[in-house]
């Protein structure tokens, strides 16, 4: 579920019973359940410039296969002068970016519908509607 009011959806057990015990079904939902939020990296500050040469990390040209939750690190140059940089994460999942310690956000560069009703030059004069300025239909809703 990925729509309007997400973070005050309920997560987490909400019940745990076991079936097929000769004595019928095992109702858990009232012991003592632990677990640990976010993940591992995050645990370890990776994403801290001082804590990233601490992390065993493994060089590899292909990205992991059927490996839902990976760090990624990569150490550039800066360029020269004052203008803005971007991150294309076109080729990423959904996940969180951090540079030089600091947290930039989260991005999750699904794909619009090819079905809205985009059109080439945005005019918000008129009767509005939700589609009136939808551009970029069958593109990435995040890149940059």
């Amino acid at each position: 579920n990925a729509g309007a009011f997400y973070e005050w959806a309920g997560a987490g057990l909400t019940s745990a019973k076991i079936k097929g015990f000769n004595n019928g079904i095992m109702d858990m939902s009232t012991n003592t359940w632990i677990y640990k939020i976010g993940l591992q990296g995050e645990h370890l500050n990776m994403y801290k410039p001082d804590s990233l040469n601490q992390v065993n990390w493994v060089s590899t040209s292909e990205p992991p296969k059927n490996q839902p939750l990976t760090w990624y690190k990569v150490v550039v140059d800066s360029p020269p002068g004052d203008d803005p940089v971007g991150l294309d994460m076109i080729h990423m999942g959904k996940g969180l970016a951090w540079l030089n310690g600091e947290e930039i956000g989260r991005y999750w560069p699904r794909k619009s519908s090819i079905h809205d009703e985009c059109v080439r030059e945005c005019d918000y004069r008129g009767k509005f509607s939700p589609n009136k300025c939808s551009t970029g239909c069958g593109e990435a809703t995040q890149r940059w």
